[in-house]
């Protein structure tokens, strides 16, 4: 694994500790800056160039507006950086949207927080190939495995193993 810098938005002792420690068993050096907010981070990434971002979202705390501020902050970096949303349950038609507007993965604590360390690889990995985080076309599932059609629908794949149709 590369020494990485990964930039946290939490205030979730529990979530910190798993992503130490799911850090530590992957090896190599990572620094994690922590901060409170949205706009923390925000300003953070005037100054530092992260590999990751982990966004710990509560919606009553934040919405998609922040998120599209996240996204255009995170989007002046010279190189793309990953943003990995963590929410305490899973909301299909929050994890669309936000698969629509640029997120690299969408988790929830109680559901899928045992993938975190496969996210982590893939994203901190240079190596690694399992998501390259573009859209890949796949036919309807009633077409057959001829040349692509304007039926084509596009699909947003994540590391682990979600996808967000978006009609297109």
């Amino acid at each position: 694994m590369v020494n990485s810098t990964i930039l946290m938005i939490s205030g979730d002792p529990t979530l910190l500790e798993s992503v130490r420690h799911d850090l530590k068993t992957l090896g190599g050096v990572s620094r994690i800056d922590l901060v409170a907010s949205v706009q923390d981070a925000c300003e953070l990434l005037s100054k530092i160039q992260p590999r990751l971002i982990i966004a710990d979202w509560k919606r009553r705390q934040n919405g998609f507006e922040s998120m599209d501020r996240l996204l255009w902050a995170s989007s002046k970096l010279a190189r793309h950086t990953p943003v990995v949303v963590v929410t305490d349950r899973y909301r299909e038609d929050q994890a669309v949207v936000f698969y629509q507007m640029g997120v690299s993965d969408y988790i929830s604590k109680s559901e899928h927080l045992s993938s975190l360390p496969q996210i982590l690889e893939t994203y901190l990995n240079p190596s690694s190939s399992s998501s390259s985080g573009e859209f890949h076309p796949i036919p309807d599932s009633n077409e057959s495995s001829e040349p692509e059609t304007k039926k084509t629908r596009k699909v947003k794949t994540s590391s682990a193993g979600t996808a967000a149709r978006v009609n297109g």
